[in-house]
């Protein structure tokens, strides 16, 4: 994908859905009309092409979170220092615990619509610590 799109605004309609505003640069127009074999660019098309591809990543979301599905912010500090907080649900269902080492990789997420960037989130200490609790179940099978 070329060009860039961004988010310019966001707003909850009274019926409970989201309308969301975006500012679509000439590179992407150029690109997307281009892909769709559109002569010019349409709000139309750019809409129903994005409502899938959103549709299509919930989904999936979904599916692999068990028809869970989190929506996080991220918020800042007295300090200004940037956070996340998750959902006890989430984290329960991740296994992750208090002080555990999570790194932030920045990623580029490959879609059937295109490219975009995105990011992971790797919990190194859980590893070490579902070795631990396995290797202790092992030793108290063998005492047995």
């Amino acid at each position: 994908m070329k060009g860039k799109f961004d988010l310019a605004e966001e707003a909850q309609n009274d019926d409970g859905t989201w309308s969301l505003i975006f500012d679509v640069d000439d590179e992407f127009q150029e690109w997307f009309k281009e892909w769709q074999g559109l002569r010019r660019w349409s709000d139309k098309r750019f809409q129903k092409v994005f409502h899938k591809a959103l549709v299509s990543a919930l989904e999936t979301v979904e599916k692999e979170q068990n028809n869970d599905y989190y929506i996080v912010k991220v918020q800042e500090t007295p300090d200004g220092e940037p956070f996340i907080e998750f959902p006890q649900k989430l984290i329960d269902q991740l296994g992750w615990e208090v002080g555990d080492d999570v790194e932030w990789d920045e990623s580029e997420i490959c879609e059937d619509w295109g490219e975009h960037k995105g990011f992971t989130l790797s919990n190194k200490s859980k590893p070490f610590r579902d070795a631990d609790e396995a290797r202790k179940k092992a030793i108290s099978v063998d005492m047995e």
